[in-house]
């Protein structure tokens, strides 16, 4: 898994596809990244860092000339060329080229914006590190799962296979490399062991033919044989040398496994292992400069970790060449004990007993090396990996990410749980009327009625009925409304009780007292007489007001508001009938005791309130709130009820 994420390997990937530039159509929402389907080609040959691994905007117009600057909010100069021309950028040159055949294939569209990234391949291979993620299937299993995201399918499908491959093949070459340098090493012996036995056969022949010699003694064959066994042995204590020492200059070069790793020909397991460790660390070290400095941390840590493996290394060669001498010394003094027991033989037959000795030793080290050779020839012939890919990587038919359906869910469920507890919140917090629970629970003055938001025209028929019906409203009667503050609605509550009058058939005649200096005026609108009056310093208004009283009309008074200005006090004392506006949402819960203040203060005791902009589900009464109260039938399917709520609740 270390080995498929290790930038050896990435990169390797990344040469096989070809490509380190992103081209992307900058689009009104956000930008499409294109691939295989780009309209366009980016050559170019920028060495600069400050002009690699950053955001370019590249213009494109129907004449075939293009602009090419710096990304979105970033500054530098923007050069203007055309389409298969090179571009000269500082010292640096870049040629953008349309590809026509793909263009008509596919109905591609040239002209317009793009969004250019042009990669150095250690900032690719960083930018792809950070996406690949390489994990085992089971830890009983030797299988590995590759995975790497990005916005293009096709990109994240060809880079899974691409670096698969890149991994069998290193590995295939690897394997090849370390079996050809052992072919050849045992070429050279069996050269010279070649050369050997044929000189060994041919002095073996010789001596026959002189001393006529044709049978060696039958008790000489066990010492044949262990001679023949050490000297074997001594070959292979020569070769392990060798292998010791390619390793100790290998290490002493200082240039740890920038390529393949070689095969020494050595079984030492501790040797092998810190070997491994030592590529591991060096892997890691590459994987660390792409994020930090040489004088960095992390970087000078894990060059002590090298030394020290590098330490080891070497104590371990020391080791083994010192075990490779005393091996050494061993089998000299056994090979001479061997050779002594045959001292006592006639001098002819210990002489053929050597020279036979020698040729069968020489015949043996050659065809164990023959043999060896085969062998490591078939290795490096070998081009087949031991690895295969059970599941190649396809393109996604659909992103596996964002979870769209999960955020969905989670913006709605939030949404729902944040909306409910803003409006807990603000009912709580706000202090403002909302209902006519609120006002019975802090006032005395009954409620006659309701006028409920973006009131209709029945809102104001119904409020006149239920006056009516109670005996509160008669004709002859002036009735004043008021309120606390200017923004209640009492002009619009003034205005749609008169509509309604006239609709009910009586005379009305509608007084706006306004503060001085306001010139008077009289005008008919909408059926009823509207008067504008100016109470003016000194002078009272209750006069004007009783002489538009008739015996078959009703004046209604717009009154100044009672904080403002007495007179409107004044208005109310003299009426018949006072309505004293409270407007949800905006008048506060603590204004509500205004009313029992103007009714014990001055003595009122014809003072009724009215809820201005009450909920659109209210009742005419104001007393209940919900759909069933606001509509004569309920709907019958789920979705005409569900009309019905928004339209009730929501409007």
């Amino acid at each position: 898994a270390e080995v498929l994420k290790s930038p050896l390997l990435v990169g390797k990937a990344l040469d096989s596809l070809g490509s380190f530039v992103r081209i992307a159509r900058i689009g009104q929402m956000k930008n499409t990244e294109l691939y295989d389907d780009s309209p366009i080609v980016v050559a170019s040959t920028l060495t600069d860092p400050k002009m690699l691994d950053r955001a370019w905007r590249l213009d494109i117009a129907p004449d075939s000339s293009f602009t090419f600057g710096p990304g979105d909010g970033e500054e530098g100069a923007v050069s203007k060329g055309r389409l298969g021309e090179p571009l000269l950028i500082g010292n640096e040159v870049i040629t953008v080229s349309a590809q026509h055949a793909l263009i008509q294939a596919r109905g591609l569209e040239l002209f317009g914006p793009y969004a250019i990234i042009l990669h150095s391949r250690d900032g690719l291979i960083a930018s792809v590190s950070e996406r690949l993620d390489v994990t085992a299937v089971d830890k009983e299993v030797a299988v590995l799962r590759v995975v790497y995201k990005d916005q293009n399918a096709q990109r994240t499908a060809d880079l899974a296979n691409a670096l698969c491959e890149a991994y069998m093949d290193d590995y295939v070459n690897t394997r090849s490399a370390a079996a050809n340098q052992t072919v050849y090493f045992i070429d050279e012996k069996l050269k010279k062991v070649g050369n050997d036995l044929t000189n060994a056969e041919a002095r073996l022949e010789q001596y026959k033919r002189d001393n006529r010699v044709v049978n060696t003694l039958q008790e000489t064959e066990t010492g044949l044989r262990q001679v023949s066994s050490l000297e074997v042995q001594r070959i292979n204590l020569e070769m392990s040398e060798k292998a010791v020492n390619e390793l100790e200059a290998y290490i002493a070069e200082g240039d740890y496994f920038d390529g393949a790793a070689i095969n020494f020909g050595f079984g030492d397991l501790l040797l092998t292992e810190l070997a491994k460790r030592l590529k591991q660390l060096r892997d890691e070290r590459r994987d660390l400069l792409l994020r930090y400095t040489e004088e960095s941390g992390q970087v000078v840590s894990h060059d002590a970790k090298i030394t020290e493996v590098v330490r080891y290394i070497k104590e371990a060669i020391a080791r083994n060449k010192a075990e490779v001498i005393t091996k050494r010394k061993e089998l000299d003094e056994a090979l001479l004990i061997a050779s002594s027991q045959f001292d006592g033989l006639p001098k002819r037959e210990r002489d053929m007993q050597v020279l036979e000795r020698e040729f069968q030793l020489q015949k043996q080290v050659y065809e164990f090396l023959s043999q060896k050779r085969i062998e490591a020839s078939i290795a490096a012939s070998a081009l087949i990996s031991f690895h295969r890919v059970l599941q190649p990587a396809t393109v996604a038919k659909e992103p596996v990410s964002p979870n769209r359906t999960l955020i969905t869910f989670v913006a709605g469920l939030l949404g729902l749980v944040g909306g409910m507890a803003l409006v807990l919140i603000w009912n709580t917090s706000s202090g403002k009327v909302s209902a006519r629970e609120e006002i019975e629970q802090r006032s005395a003055v009954p409620v006659c009625g309701v006028v409920r938001k973006e009131a209709p025209e029945s809102d104001f028929d119904t409020l006149v009925k239920s006056l009516l019906v109670k005996g509160e409203l008669r004709s002859g009667q002036v009735v004043v409304v008021a309120s606390t503050l200017c923004g209640e609605g009492r002009t619009h509550l003034s205005q749609g009780l008169a509509e309604a009058l006239v609709r009910a058939g009586h005379p009305v005649t509608l007084v706006h007292q306004v503060l001085a200096p306001h010139a008077d005026r009289t005008t008919v609108v909408n059926g009823y007489t509207d008067v504008v009056r100016s109470v003016r310093e000194g002078l009272s208004d209750v006069a004007h007001i009783e002489a538009l009283r008739t015996a078959d009309g009703i004046v209604l008074v717009d009154a100044l508001p009672t904080a403002m200005s007495v007179d409107g006090v004044q208005a109310m004392k003299a009426a018949d009938l006072s309505l004293f506006v409270v407007r949800a949402g905006r008048t506060q819960l603590t204004a509500l005791v205004q009313p029992d203040l103007l009714m014990a203060e001055y003595g009122l005791t014809n003072l009724r309130i009215v809820l201005n902009d009450a909920h659109r589900a209210t009742s005419y009464s104001g007393t209940f709130i919900g759909t069933r109260y606001q509509h004569g039938t309920r709907a019958g399917g789920v979705v005409q009820r569900a009309k019905q709520y928004i339209t009730a609740y929501l409007g």
